[in-house]
């Protein structure tokens, strides 16, 4: 603080007389170490609840990104002319990938689909 006091007083000269030199009064240096105690204590409060902060203003803000999203894709069907007819994929079937590196993802249709 007294560092601050400083710089602030070599800033401005009209107030130098009054922030500059040693203080003499007993009140006025501890109202300095209260100042610097409580700008301490809330920058280490900060520090630590500050992931926390964040987290609740974003849930005030953008509720629907912190919402959970379920994985989702996009398929595609390709009909073959030997089909004759179109084929109903029901909702809820279930579909699996072909495997990448060994492994298949399973998906399951959100709705009625007509290929």
């Amino acid at each position: 603080m007294r560092e601050i006091a400083a710089e602030f007083a070599d800033a401005n000269p009209a107030l130098a007389p009054l922030l500059n030199g040693p203080m003499t009064d007993p009140d006025v240096e501890r109202l300095l170490d209260a100042v610097a105690y409580q700008n301490t204590l809330l920058g280490s409060k900060l520090d630590v609840d500050f992931p926390e902060l964040i987290l609740n203003l974003a849930h005030l803000i953008l509720p629907h990104y912190m919402r959970p999203t379920p994985a989702t894709t996009i398929l595609g069907f390709t009909p073959t002319r030997a089909m004759g007819q179109s084929i109903r994929i029901p909702a809820g079937a279930r579909i699996a990938s072909m495997p990448v590196d060994g492994t298949r993802c399973r998906f399951t249709t959100a709705w009625d689909l007509d290929v």
